[in-house]
């Protein structure tokens, strides 16, 4: 599918707007959503689960391989199970749209996308008209290769869930 879509984007009402959507074809989303959450909410159990399991396999002061290698390929199945319902409810909602509302939705939320990357690398930097993470100055310590960027602020519109 390309990526994720965004949280509950069918009850947004710019995105409804902006796409076109009826109220008929939002309660069908809604429907599919909520049967394909619940499958997601066990899959993602299944998923930290076997997580859990490899833990103190690979922390043993002597793992054994065999038994590592094997709830490994617990772990990437469960993972794979859980993106393949991810992808399979997106899917299902994907067919309640027409392909005009199908190009217009992935168009609209590529530029909230841009919009929200603008906005966060403007408060980054510092270049917003706030103290940024660096203060006034818009000085800021770097960041180490690989090191995540720090979380945006709860409840500024990059804390957006699902």
């Amino acid at each position: 599918m390309g990526g994720r879509m965004f949280g509950a984007w069918w009850k947004n009402s710019e995105t409804v707007k902006a796409i076109g959507l009826s109220d008929d074809q939002a309660k069908q989303i809604e429907a599919k959503f909520l049967a394909h959450k619940l499958k997601l909410v066990d899959l993602r159990a299944d998923l930290e689960r076997n997580e859990l399991e490899l833990k103190p396999l690979v922390d043993a002061d002597q793992p054994d391989e065999a038994k590592v290698s094997a709830q490994i390929d617990q772990v990437v199945g469960a993972r794979g199970r859980l993106e393949k319902e991810a992808t399979m409810m997106n899917l299902d909602i994907r067919r309640v749209l027409t392909v005009d509302q199908w190009k217009k939705l992935k168009e609209y939320q590529q530029q909230r996308m841009q919009g929200m990357m603008r906005g966060w690398r403007g408060k980054r930097d510092g270049r917003d008209g706030h103290d940024g993470p660096g203060g006034k100055d818009g000085m800021r310590e770097p960041r180490r290769p690989g090191q995540a960027p720090p979380p945006p602020p709860p409840g500024s519109p990059d804390d957006e869930q699902d």
